[in-house]
């Protein structure tokens, strides 16, 4: 009995010892570290990364844990058959894409803040790839009569991006990159000085904004359906089963397109 006392008051002693408190010196080296990485932050970039994670809370916490707020609902493995269900990858933390942590979600059950981040990439694209979408990329690049070969036209560049701008949806970063380019493509063109019997513009035969050779019809996204969401770094990607994607922003209290794919 008395060697079970002993025993007991030395463990109690030990914990004693491991649980004693930071001295103010390490608390003080704590807090600074934390606090430089806070101060390299904007207060924009502050801002998009907390509600970022606001996203995925609320997600965790409307979406895996109860359905229609009410009913239990499991995190699922991947379904078999993906129809219906949407793809949620958290990329964040830099893992390898295909190791990164994801969930598997019927497309009912999104929260409202996923779907308005969906809506605005979608009403993008529907406003982008419509026949009557008032901007033309052919357009900023026209043969100069007087200089005999291919220009970059910055009167119609300015007008590409003011209606850009006009949608309300565009990013500034994606606006301040389209204007860098712009640029520098009025370089280009004045170094290459290409001939009217060029088979295209060289180097912006792509899309500039989607990157991409082949676009969808108006046709093809009339219905989309959300297939995947992928949070970035301080950004989501929404991928659509039409094979579009559009990258977006948290800029000025709001999600903003800063970029597109196919």
């Amino acid at each position: 009995m008395k060697t079970k006392k002993i025993l007991f008051l030395y463990i109690a002693g030990v914990l004693l010892i491991a649980c004693k408190p930071t001295s103010n010196k390490q608390i003080e080296g704590q807090e600074s570290v934390v606090t430089e990485k806070q101060d390299g932050l904007t207060a924009e970039e502050q801002e998009c990364k907390e509600y970022f994670d606001s996203i995925l809370d609320s997600y965790e916490e409307e979406v895996i844990v109860v359905v229609n707020k009410s009913d239990k609902y499991d995190k699922m493995d991947e379904p078999d058959d993906k129809e219906g269900f949407i793809t949620i990858v958290d990329k964040r933390n830099g893992e390898r894409y295909s190791e990164a942590p994801r969930e598997y979600i019927n497309d009912t059950l999104l929260i409202d803040s996923l779907q308005k981040i969906a809506k605005t990439a979608e009403t993008f694209i529907k406003w982008y790839i419509n026949d009557n979408c008032p901007i033309d990329q052919d357009k900023l690049f026209t043969f100069s009569e007087t200089l005999g070969y291919y220009i970059f036209d910055m009167k119609y560049g300015e007008f590409y991006i003011k209606e850009l701008q006009k949608t309300g949806i565009v990013s500034d970063s994606l606006i301040r990159s389209l204007r860098r380019y712009f640029e520098q493509s009025k370089v280009d063109m004045e170094t290459m000085k290409l001939g009217y019997e060029t088979d295209g513009v060289i180097g912006y035969d792509a899309d500039i904004i989607f990157n991409s050779q082949d676009l969808p019809t108006p046709l093809t996204v009339q219905k989309m359906k959300i297939k995947r969401f992928d949070f970035w770094g301080e950004n989501i990607s929404v991928t659509f089963d039409c094979g579009s994607a559009v990258r977006l922003f948290y800029e000025n209290g709001e999600w903003k397109i800063i970029s597109g794919g196919f």
